[in-house]
């Protein structure tokens, strides 16, 4: 997934004059990759890009050998040696200690955790991959003949953003597009008088964007009272 970020972005800095973070991220998106601006500023700094001026006086992204800066370019062995080792720290080394293995599972959904008469018994998983659908999107599939129960009797829910609450949504009957973000126009969504903001507007992102976008929000629920 990383490796095929990575090359969509070189493609993204080749075909576009890309000199803002924000705009790479939008290009992203655009090209199906669910990213956050912090997933880009380090991957900027893997790229090793820098910000070139251009012949009109403006800037944008170049990888630093197209610059004429030197600095250290990792070869393709450093490359897949990053990707592929993970990072054990003394948690993780206890962990190991104690069961033999890295207990850390990836790619891995849960379909079902099972109960019996006393509570949670046990939780069934399946491996999963990354593909590109029809729209362009990377989504989870999930893989046949992966399905493992795993006993347990405590399970602990821990997930990020994974869209706005539908209950508002659907009451004000607004539409969303195809990342469940609800659709705008200077942030007033299709019902008049009823404005988005935030990660309902933008998606999952910084809290310094969250603030951003309550400013001109605010701006635009002002503008459109006093035009009343």
């Amino acid at each position: 997934m990383k490796s095929a970020r990575h090359q969509a972005i070189l493609d993204l800095i080749e075909q576009h004059p890309i000199d803002r973070q924000e705009d790479l991220l939008a290009h992203l998106r655009e090209e199906g990759f669910d990213v956050t601006q912090a997933t880009v500023s380090r991957d900027i700094r893997e790229l090793q890009l820098v910000k070139t001026a251009t012949a009109d006086g403006r800037y944008r992204y170049v990888p630093a050998s197209a610059s004429g800066k030197v600095t250290h370019s990792p070869s393709r062995f450093e490359m897949i040696f990053r990707e592929s080792v993970l990072k054990v720290d003394y948690a993780q080394q206890e962990a190991i200690a104690r069961f033999g293995s890295d207990p850390r599972q990836y790619l891995t959904q849960t379909r079902e955790i099972l109960r019996d008469e006393h509570g949670v018994c046990a939780v069934q998983t399946e491996e999963v991959r990354w593909d590109k659908g029809p729209d362009g999107r990377m989504t989870l599939q999930a893989q046949p003949g992966t399905s493992k129960r795993w006993p347990a009797d405590l399970v602990l829910i821990a997930m990020g953003f994974t869209g706005p609450e539908e209950t508002l949504i659907q009451a004000y009957g607004l539409t969303q597009e195809a990342r469940g973000r609800v659709v705008a126009d200077n942030f007033m969504t299709v019902r008049r008088g009823v404005f988005a903001a935030g990660d309902m507007h933008i998606g999952q992102s910084l809290v310094v964007r969250a603030i951003n976008e309550g400013q001109h929000a605010a701006s635009a629920c002002h503008a459109y009272l006093s035009a009343l």
